[in-house]
């Protein structure tokens, strides 16, 4: 059963001005399902996962390329970055849109040689996994917290005990595709995959238990401020590798790290980032949460929801082919926000509680803003297990979780 992807409608535009189209993201998202699906017949298809494709790639892109002919559509790209300065000489001489779609699971932005072969000449997305709009089949739009775009969205209110769940079994289509597979399956397979083809393809790992080791240990830190050196303590590495293990979750997109917003006048700010997952099943699944119930009943409760709530609010942004204008802020008294999502000039706070019913204290650090020198502070809320918005004061409000 195919789920339509809420992306689909920016990659078929961005075709019709770019040459190059290229979809980026972590394993099994369904980029290939997704791009052979929108190219039906129309393009010629080849994976660099074959050896001998590859193979050919490298030792000769131009034959290649003649080979396929145009519009064509190359998977896993990432393995053989040779065939971009091939593609640049083919589109130049062409003038073709549209002519190249290509997918990959890593970071098109930090591929090599990328930016100087086809800087101008190529829309670039990125995509995870499945959004909840997109398992309810209901239209996405970036969240930003304001009344108006709360009013347009239309999901099906769900229980905490059924977020849970969907936090626990996470975003890899094929898991909704197939609701008798079981996520730990899935999971394994597909971490088992990660280190050994992306992880081997980047970084010279040695012992693969260490790196399973971190996989862990991030897990378990996730929607909390990442300090390098007790992550090094407890994995048994540096703290300089465990920076460059986590640029690598970011790159191949399982993780983002959330960047303190700051400014002149906010005085003390906190310089950590805070880590997070894309896929909430995965970051159970490492972190051994057996169970929806053990997930929503366990120390790490407050964690795991957080990162769902960040995550979703990632996705809207992404599926719908823009970046995530999102921040995180602390400061040194202890004030803490969230999310703070910066759109239109405006700062819209957003506070997540895994709680049915927060009150005007979850919003008392929003006052903070009032100190921007440069933006305006917009309309903001707590994300929480509420089942109906609510006015919270004149600028925040109780907004449900299953309503982003």
């Amino acid at each position: 059963m195919y789920i339509p992807r809420a992306i689909e409608q920016s990659v078929l535009e961005a075709s019709e001005h770019f040459p190059v189209v290229a979809v980026t993201g972590p394993r099994q998202v369904g980029k290939t399902t997704m791009l052979r699906r929108l190219s039906a017949a129309v393009r010629s298809y080849a994976t660099l996962g074959d050896p001998e494709v590859r193979e050919l790639a490298k030792r000769d892109p131009g034959l290649l390329l003649q080979r396929l002919g145009t519009p064509c559509f190359i998977d896993e790209i990432q393995h053989a970055p040779e065939l971009l300065p091939a593609i640049k000489m083919h589109v130049d001489a062409s003038g073709e849109r549209g002519a190249c779609w290509l997918a990959g699971s890593q970071d098109f932005p930090r591929m090599k040689g990328l930016e100087e072969s086809l800087a101008g000449r190529i829309g670039i997305f990125r995509m995870l996994g499945l959004s909840g709009s997109e398992r309810a089949g209901i239209p996405t739009e970036p969240f930003t917290a304001e009344r108006a775009s709360l009013q347009r969205r239309a999901a099906a209110p769900a229980s905490g005990r059924d977020l849970f769940a969907a936090i626990w079994r996470g975003s890899l289509p094929e898991l909704h595709a197939n609701p008798e597979l079981q996520p730990s399956t899935l999971f394994a397979s597909f971490v088992d995959a990660y280190i050994r083809h992306d992880v081997r393809s980047i970084l010279d790992v040695k012992d693969e238990t260490v790196f399973y080791r971190f996989l862990k240990a991030a897990a378990e830190r996730v929607a909390t401020p990442l300090v390098y050196e007790d992550m090094a303590g407890e994995v048994g590495v540096s703290a300089p590798t465990v920076k460059k293990w986590v640029s690598l979750l970011c790159v191949t997109g399982i993780a983002l790290l959330l960047h303190p917003y700051g400014e002149p006048m906010l005085k003390g700010t906190a310089k950590a980032p805070v880590l997070y997952f894309f896929d909430t099943g995965l970051a159970a699944y490492l972190a051994q949460g057996p169970t929806p119930e053990t997930l929503e009943a366990g120390a790490m409760s407050q964690q795991i929801f957080r990162n769902y709530v960040v995550a979703e609010i990632c996705k809207s942004w992404m599926h719908s082919g823009k970046v995530p204008p999102v921040y995180c802020y602390r400061d040194r008294y202890g004030r803490k926000i969230d999310v703070l999502i910066h759109v239109n000039g405006e700062m819209h706070p957003v506070a997540v509680q895994a709680s049915p019913s927060p009150g005007k204290d979850a919003v008392r650090d929003f006052k903070v803003l009032n100190k921007l020198s440069i933006w305006r502070r917009g309309q903001g809320g707590v994300v929480c297990l509420a089942q109906e918005c609510a006015p919270l004061d004149d600028q925040d409000a109780i907004i449900p979780a299953w309503l982003i």
